[in-house]
């Protein structure tokens, strides 16, 4: 179990941190939808920072360097005290990024004037092939809420720039086509489309047989779906590509990135690793090209 610092003892100072240019956090683990395909923390996992650590936290990397954050889970709606983390990160000069299933969106409209990018699911192009992918006792509502998000944020946030996003797994790769017809009829209410292949991290290890799917249909899909939307509008990222790119803070502060195995590997205690630094996978390079909507399709459509 991770340590605050307070109570790790007197160590070794390590090399400088260096700061990424983007960080993911995960404010709560808790979720209203029980996805199998997610890669995020286990839903049970209670959360393990207060609103004043967060705050300190978010201060911490601002100072550093960090540019930009993302803020997800989990369902990030479901804390309490989110308005005042999205706020705190947009005063500290972030560039704001909110990941969210759209569910409690309509009764958050206001927080959005604090957001830079919000990441809306759409996994299937109704609401029985997105119930497939959304599982829970919300499924059937997943979808139309989603649809729903992209109209409401266009409306009443038209500055805000919008990221439609899509696992592309075993069960609905079959469908993406069907996704893209969906997408095209309603291109005023979105920015960009983003295609993750499935991989096999967090609540997803337990789910891989069910959803795993190979390069060839991932790409495959991919050029079906561009066909429909055109050039310059989505783009993919294959199973290889999160290695390095992302660096994570968890619930309980815990920090971690993508592994070369493409799971995950814990670092340590936020706190501590700030001020005793070592081996952080995370390729700065890489870390720059998360969340830049300007960074859409390589030559192949994969980013």
């Amino acid at each position: 179990m991770a340590t605050d610092s307070r109570e790790s003892g007197t160590r070794e100072p390590g090399p400088p941190f260096a700061y990424p240019s983007s960080i993911d956090i995960n404010p709560t683990a808790r979720c209203n939808l029980r996805c199998t395909f997610c890669w995020g923390p286990d839903h049970d996992i209670r959360d393990g920072l207060d609103t004043a650590e967060w705050k300190d936290l978010l201060s911490r990397f601002r100072a550093g360097g960090t540019s930009a954050v993302v803020f997800t889970g989990g369902e990030p709606l479901l804390r309490r005290d989110i308005g005042g983390l999205l706020r705190h990160a947009s005063e500290e000069g972030f560039r704001v990024t909110l990941s969210t299933n759209g569910i409690r969106l309509g009764r958050h409209q206001d927080l959005l004037r604090y957001v830079d990018e919000i990441g809306i699911p759409i996994d299937g192009s109704n609401v029985a092939v997105n119930a497939k992918m959304r599982q829970g006792k919300l499924a059937d509502l997943a979808f139309d809420a989603a649809l729903s998000a992209l109209d409401t944020v266009r409306r009443a946030a038209p500055a805000v720039q919008i990221t439609v996003r899509t696992v592309v797994s075993a069960v609905n790769a079959d469908d993406i086509p069907n996704i893209a017809y969906l997408l095209s009829d309603r291109r005023p209410v979105w920015d960009r489309w983003k295609l993750y292949q499935f991989v096999a991290a967090g609540i997803g290890l337990d789910s891989s047989d069910e959803h795993q799917v190979d390069n060839a249909t991932f790409r495959r899909a991919l050029a079906e779906a561009r066909t429909i939307i055109g050039p310059g509008h989505m783009v993919g990222q294959e199973q290889t590509d999160r290695v390095g790119r992302y660096l994570f803070v968890g619930p309980r502060g815990e920090l971690f990135g993508v592994s070369d195995s493409v799971g995950y590997r814990t670092i340590g205690y936020w706190r501590d690793v700030l001020e005793n630094a070592s081996n952080v996978p995370v390729d700065l390079s890489r870390n720059g090209l998360h969340g830049q909507i300007s960074q859409l399709e390589g030559p192949d459509g994969v980013q």
